[in-house]
C-alpha cells in the first residue's frame, strides 16, 4: 500500500502552507499464495469408506479459498518544514476482512471415460492442511474454510519534494515502515456414513493461525505529471525490507476413533527479513480557495502491493508433513493486496 500525501510540490510548500492531513477509502482484494484446499478426486464408496480413488478425469478444478475485495481506510498527518521544504509525514493503513468457502465435491456423473469405468462417488483429497497431520486416507465430499486477516501498517518518511520540470514533481522520500499481519484459517470436513451414504456433518476440523510483526527502512518515490486545470498524473512506488517475527500454530482435530489424538504444532520466536513492493497508478485532482491560501487535492490510484513469504501457516502444514509423510517441505506463498484508493488531502 502506497504511501503518499496531497502537496503537489514546490509552489505549495513555498506559500507557507505547514500542515495537511489526508484521508482514504481503500476497496482491496487480498490473495494469498498456498490457499488450495483440496484435489478433486473420483472414488467407489462401500461400507462407509472409500476405495478405487483416482484423480478426476473429468478438468474439475482444484478447490481454492475463495478471496474477495474488501473495505479499508488510511489516515495521514503530515508537517512541512518552512525554512528548507523538508515533509516529515506518518499514515496508518487499516485492511481487515474475512472470506469464506464452502465446497461439494463434483460428481463424474458418466460411467466410463475413453472405454475405462470411472468410480460413480466425487470427493476431495485434501490438501496438506490436513495430511500434513496423521490423518491418512481423508476422502470428505464436502469442505467448508473462512479465512480471516488482519493488516495494519504504520508508516513515517521524510521528503523533499521539488519540480523536475514545469510540469512534473517528483518526491523521493526514506523512512520506516511497520507491518502486522494477522490471520487465521478454520476447515470444517465432512466424513462418509456407515450405510453407504454421504452425510454433511463437520468431522475433521483443523485451524491455524499466524502473527507477524514486522519493522525495517522504507524508501520510494511519488511522481506527478500535471496535465492543466488541476488534472495530474500520479505514479508512485515504494520498497521495503522488514525484519519479521512469526508466531504461527496448527490444531488439528478428529473425534475418529483411530485417530484420537489432536495435532497441535506451533512455530515460536521464528524471525527473518522479508521484502515488500508497492506500485500505483491513476489520476488526481487540485483546486484552491480563499486566495490560494486552502489546497484542497483528490486521487484515484489503482494500487498492487507484494508482501512476500507471509503465507507461514502453509509452510507449518507442509513442514509436518515432510516430517511425517516425507512429501517435502514447507513452502510459505505470498500475499498480494490490489485495489482502488479515493484519497483526499487539506492543506491549511
Amino acid at each position: 500500500m502506497q504511501a503518499g500525501y496531497a502537496t503537489p510540490a514546490a509552489i505549495e510548500i513555498n506559500k507557507g502552507w505547514n500542515t495537511f492531513f489526508t484521508a482514504s477509502y481503500l476497496y482491496y482484494e487480498a490473495i494469498q499464495g498456498g490457499m488450495d484446499l483440496a484435489v478433486p478426486v473420483e472414488a467407489t464408496i462401500a461400507f462407509g469408506s472409500a476405495s478405487d480413488v483416482y484423480p478426476s478425469a473429468l478438468g474439475y478444478p482444484v478447490l481454492v479459498q475463495d478471496f474477495a475485495f474488501k473495505s479499508g481506510f488510511q489516515v495521514g498527518l503530515g508537517w512541512i518544514c518552512p525554512n528548507d521544504h523538508w515533509v516529515l509525514y506518518a499514515e496508518y493503513t487499516w485492511l481487515h476482512g474475512t472470506t469464506h468457502t464452502n465446497a461439494t465435491a463434483p460428481s463424474p456423473n458418466v460411467a466410463t471415460i475413453n472405454g475405462f469405468g470411472v468410480p460413480q462417488s466425487g470427493l476431495w483429497n485434501p490438501a496438506s492442511w490436513y495430511q500434513g497431520s496423521y490423518f491418512d486416507n481423508i476422502y470428505p465430499p464436502f469442505i467448508s474454510s473462512a479465512w480471516n486477516y488482519k493488516i495494519d501498517l504504520v508508516d513515517v518518511q521524510v521528503s523533499r519534494p521539488y519540480y523536475a520540470s514545469p510540469r512534473i514533481t517528483v518526491d523521493p522520500f526514506f523512512g520506516l515502515r511497520g507491518a502486522f499481519i494477522r490471520q487465521s484459517l478454520d476447515l470444517n470436513a465432512t466424513e462418509l456414513s456407515y450405510n453407504d451414504n454421504i452425510i454433511f456433518s463437520p468431522v475433521w476440523e483443523a485451524n491455524y493461525a499466524s502473527h507477524a510483526n514486522g519493522i525495517g527502512p522504507r524508501f520510494g518515490a511519488n511522481g506527478n505529471c500535471y496535465l492543466g486545470y488541476g488534472i495530474k498524473l500520479i505514479g508512485n512506488a515504494a520498497a521495503s525490507l522488514l525484519f519479521t517475527g512469526y508466531h504461527v500454530s496448527q490444531d488439528v482435530t478428529s473425534p475418529d476413533a483411530d485417530t484420537p489424538l489432536p495435532v497441535r504444532t506451533t512455530l515460536k520466536e521464528f524471525s527473518t527479513l522479508r521484502p515488500n513492493l508497492d506500485i500505483s497508478l491513476g489520476l488526481g485532482w487540485d483546486t484552491y480557495s480563499y486566495c490560494q491560501k486552502f489546497h484542497w487535492n483528490i486521487e484515484a490510484v489503482y494500487d498492487f502491493s507484494i508482501f512476500w513469504e507471509q503465507n507461514m501457516m502453509r509452510y507449518l502444514a507442509d513442514l509436518v508433513g515432510s516430517n511425517y509423510y516425507g512429501i517435502g517441505g514447507g513452502s510459505a506463498g505470498n500475499l498480494y493486496l490490489q485495489g482502488l484508493i479515493i484519497k483526499t488531502g487539506f492543506n491549511f
